[in-house]
């Protein structure tokens, strides 16, 4: 009942009556609940208030409590709550087995008579979605209240945990089979790696395991390492990239390209580092290998004594000789990549690239003999394929002005040696028939047989010299004599 006083004060108060039907009687008391009622109100207030979900056993273990918290969590009606519609459900462990009544934290804290904190709980709605709560539950030494509960929902956190644990996995499944080194290197130095980080040290996991980073670092890389580690440290820098040489088991060098992150925590506490390692040994050999190819070239380029050019598919000029300074009176930067008609005057230069245009199309050799400037010059000239596509022209130019007029001068001697030879030849022819008519003559006015035998045997002799003679000069080759 609500009363209200003289004075006009409501008073909240529980009637007690009893019949007398013989007496005609009807016997009433009135007990003041005002400060009780108060109390369940400042209660009731309490439990709105409270961002937990809050509720109280009976003596029959039924609800007969709850705030607007609790319904809002289990995602339920409070007319669902009266009438425990709850009971329907699924309530699942925090390793999704099944959990049964006794397994409550209610159940247990009634039976033990203790407090049950934290208990993960996954409450399965009609629908099939989760709801996942942290329960605590506590008992009390009320007839009509025995047992309170507080129900957090941690739903968030849960799926939050999860795909955390999901994001972990995939990144261990991405460490663990990445085909480049991978490692965690903690701020003490020491690391844990992957597979593959292994191979490419020829280490096993376990030796590198103990190992710290400084030690498997090439000595001289060590301060460029640390400088880098400094600089994220120091917050100068979220991640760096960097090329350093690790000493592998055998000793060898191995060299690679580092990337490095710092993972910090939620108070940007350093945590460890996340680096990837990709082995670049052999392109760093290659690029070597090509710097002395260049050097080397470079060098030959520069003392060659004869021309030597590269040309580029549209016929500029991509590498001269250094031997193209004086030729042209000009710098090399002034000759460079610069076209026919850039360099030579305009008939000569379409000639020789109407010249380059065939060697392209055609990708064959050609050697070529001109005339310039007074002086004359032999070109060979060829293709060069990449791909098996023609993507450049080079060539050789040799002066050969000495080479002709030497080869002129000779061909003059030879002449003129001819014009000697034919006169010796002709003494000669002739001064052995008279030596032989002489002895013929002698022989005929001998009276001597042996005399005339003799001088007969003497002229047959030279008449065979001059047999020999005469073929010796009409051959060509004196091997085929």
């Amino acid at each position: 009942w609500k009363l209200l006083t003289k004075k006009g004060e409501l008073r909240y108060c529980v009637t007690s009556l009893k019949l007398y039907p013989d007496k005609g009687i009807l016997e009433g008391s009135f007990i003041d609940i005002t400060d009780r009622k108060l109390s369940e109100n400042k209660w009731h207030t309490l439990f709105e208030i409270l961002p937990v979900g809050v509720s109280v056993l009976d003596s029959n273990r039924r609800i007969s409590d709850f705030n607007q918290k609790l319904a809002t969590i289990l995602g339920i009606t409070k007319e669902g709550l009266q009438n425990e519609s709850y009971k329907q459900r699924k309530y699942l462990r925090s390793d999704n087995s099944m959990m049964q009544p006794d397994d409550f934290p209610s159940s247990i804290a009634l039976k033990e008579q203790r407090m049950v904190k934290n208990v993960e709980i996954g409450v399965v709605k009609e629908g099939g979605d989760i709801i996942w709560t942290n329960v605590n539950a506590a008992p009390l030494p009320f007839s009509d209240a025995i047992c309170v509960i507080v129900t957090s929902d941690i739903t968030e956190r849960k799926q939050t945990e999860e795909t955390l644990r999901e994001s972990e996995e995939k990144f261990r499944t991405v460490f663990d089979h990445s085909i480049v080194g991978k490692s965690i290197t903690y701020i003490d130095g020491s690391m844990s790696v992957n597979p593959a980080f292994c191979k490419m040290l020829g280490y096993t996991k376990e030796e590198l395991t103990n190992k710290k980073w400084q030690v498997i670092t090439y000595p001289d890389d060590i301060e460029l390492s640390q400088k880098y580690v400094v600089q994220m440290l120091s917050g100068e820098k979220d991640f760096a990239c960097f090329t350093k040489r690790y000493i592998k088991k055998d000793g060898s060098i191995v060299w690679v390209d580092m990337h490095t992150v710092l993972q910090k925590d939620n108070e940007g506490k350093p945590l460890y580092y996340i680096s990837t390692a990709v082995d670049i040994t052999e392109r760093i050999h290659s690029e070597q290998l090509l710097r002395e190819s260049e050097e080397i070239f470079k060098s030959f380029l520069e003392h060659s004594p004869i021309h030597i050019y590269i040309k580029d598919e549209n016929l500029r000029s991509v590498k001269l000789s250094k031997n193209f300074e004086p030729f042209f009176s000009k710098p090399m930067n002034e000759i460079l990549r610069r076209n026919m008609n850039e360099l030579f005057p305009s008939e000569h230069a379409e000639k020789m690239d109407a010249e380059d245009k065939i060697i392209l199309n055609q990708g064959k050799e050609v050697t070529i003999e001109k005339e310039f400037n007074g002086r004359s010059y032999l070109s060979i000239k060829f293709p060069i394929k990449i791909d098996e596509k023609t993507k450049y022209l080079a060539g050789f130019t040799i002066d050969i002005t000495e080479r002709k007029l030497a080869d002129e001068k000779i061909k003059a001697l030879l002449a003129e040696k001819e014009i000697i030879l034919k006169e010796v030849h002709h003494r000669i022819k002739n001064n052995m028939s008279t030596i032989k008519s002489l002895l013929m003559l002698q022989a005929k006015n001998s009276k001597e047989p042996a005399a005339i035998d003799t001088l007969n045997d003497a002229g047959n002799r030279i008449q065979s010299m001059m047999v020999l003679y005469d073929k010796l000069y009409q051959s060509p080759n004196f091997n085929e004599m």
